[in-house]
């Protein structure tokens, strides 16, 4: 009898760390995909306002000091732009 009730404790202890590590990687699973979508965000933000500044004329050294965009993305917007 005790046997069985060390057993059933030892497996509900077992089945509880089970079911707590599932839900701590859930949360941070969720956690990890929302600042991933903040960042999105703000990338596409600032590659949204590289594009209106462009729109407007503005030079490209302007536009990289205030985006903080690279080069290379400019001119990426540059040629998607012209296309």
């Amino acid at each position: 009898m005790l046997a069985h009730t060390l057993k059933k404790i030892k497996e509900d202890l077992i089945k509880e760390g089970f079911n707590k590590g599932i839900q701590e990687g859930i949360e941070k699973g969720i956690q990890k995909g929302m600042k991933q979508g903040l960042l999105k965000g703000k990338e596409e933000e600032r590659i949204n306002i590289a594009r209106n500044l462009l729109r407007m004329g503005m030079d490209e050294a302007s536009i990289m000091r205030i985006t903080k965009l690279k080069k290379e993305q400019l001119h990426e917007l540059k040629n998607k732009k012209s296309q």
